[in-house]
């Protein structure tokens, strides 16, 4: 799976990550890139890009959905991913031939950056198991309320 420019406009991340998870084969690769949530990454993406220069439409990005590289290893830890591996990238002067710019990949993240991760068969079936253990409890827990309610109707 690939996801270019996605996930730091979608309104569930979690639910994005665990969609991805679910149709990779065992040892499928997740490439992405995406927009740290730093105030560096809101003054060049928000301000510069879309603000001033314009090469950017006004309100394509909300900052608030910028996302931290912890946050993301972490759900991807959580879905059954491993081999986690990120790389900063900046755009350098634009290549004579082509016209676009020239890429810089590198360690530093503060802006943009690219990743990969490889789900793992054992966690993804460990995930499985502590979904349907969590929708066990849910289950139990939501019966005992309405129990308790029709216990309460009943002696009151």
């Amino acid at each position: 799976v690939i996801c270019v420019d996605v996930l730091e406009h979608v309104s569930d991340l979690s639910k994005v990550i665990f969609e991805i998870s679910r149709v990779l084969k065992n040892n499928g690769v997740f490439l992405f890139d995406t927009v740290n949530k730093t105030e560096e990454s809101k003054f060049v993406m928000i301000t510069i890009l879309e603000d001033t220069l314009n090469e950017i439409p006004k309100g394509s990005h909300d900052w608030n959905k910028f996302i931290e590289p912890e946050r993301l290893k972490s759900l991807l830890i959580n879905t059954g991913f491993e081999e986690i591996d990120f790389k900063g990238f900046e755009a350098k002067d634009k290549d004579e031939n082509t016209g676009f710019p020239k890429i810089e990949i590198n360690d530093n993240i503060s802006v943009m950056y690219i990743g990969k991760a490889v789900l793992q068969q054992m966690n993804r079936i460990k995930r499985k198991f502590c979904l349907t253990i969590t929708s066990a409890i849910k289950f139990c827990v939501v019966n005992m309320e309405l129990w308790k309610q029709k216990q309460k109707r009943k002696d009151g």
